[in-house]
């Protein structure tokens, strides 16, 4: 069921967000969409996704049917709260399955381990940007079905570094780029 709430998300941002168009633009799909045609558009994902989903299995009986229909809605309001999101802030521009690693644009984070290097790569879900009193900020956003709250006591022990390790990499990167962003947080 996670899979099909991020998967809903994705194509929603990845609609919304234009090239050339800042994401808080008046212009922007982002700040005309209406919930209605948030819903319209939920609703035909989850609908598709939960039509492929093992075999149909949401189409199986009043008990999935319904379960479909529950994930539908919460769907909509999470994307929707997004929207709301986006439009409370000064995005300037948003970039989705953004990945690092070998090969990527931006470089993998390399560890030496006991004489071995290993490389940490992953994508991340989504990086905005903004500015402000001229310098620029970029934050993350890594999408969750579930509620996750920061503990400094797992940072401590090595758990729960995602977070962590995204803006690391960003922050690298910027850094070597030439055109520095600082990191604003990561949601």
């Amino acid at each position: 069921i996670g899979d099909i709430y991020h998967r809903c998300l994705m194509e929603l941002t990845a609609k919304l967000t234009l090239p050339d168009v800042p994401v808080t633009a008046p212009e922007s799909p982002w700040m005309t969409l209406t919930r209605e045609e948030c819903r319209n558009f939920v609703e035909q994902t989850v609908a598709r996704e939960t039509a492929n989903y093992r075999e149909g299995l949401f189409q199986l009986g009043h008990e999935e049917q319904y379960r479909s229909r529950r994930i539908a809605d919460i769907c909509e309001k999470v994307c929707w709260v997004c929207v709301e999101q986006v439009r409370a802030g000064q995005i300037l521009s948003s970039r989705f399955e953004v990945p690092f690693g070998r090969g990527r644009a931006i470089p993998p984070i390399a560890v030496d381990a006991e004489g071995r290097q290993i490389f940490i790569e992953g994508k991340i879900d989504r990086v905005d940007t903004y500015e402000k009193d001229g310098t620029t900020y970029f934050r993350i956003v890594d999408y969750k079905t579930g509620r996750k709250d920061f503990s400094y006591t797992d940072l401590l022990y090595g758990k729960d570094l995602q977070m962590l390790l995204y803006l690391f990499a960003l922050q690298e990167n910027q850094k070597k780029s030439g055109h520095p962003m600082q990191p604003a947080g990561a949601l």
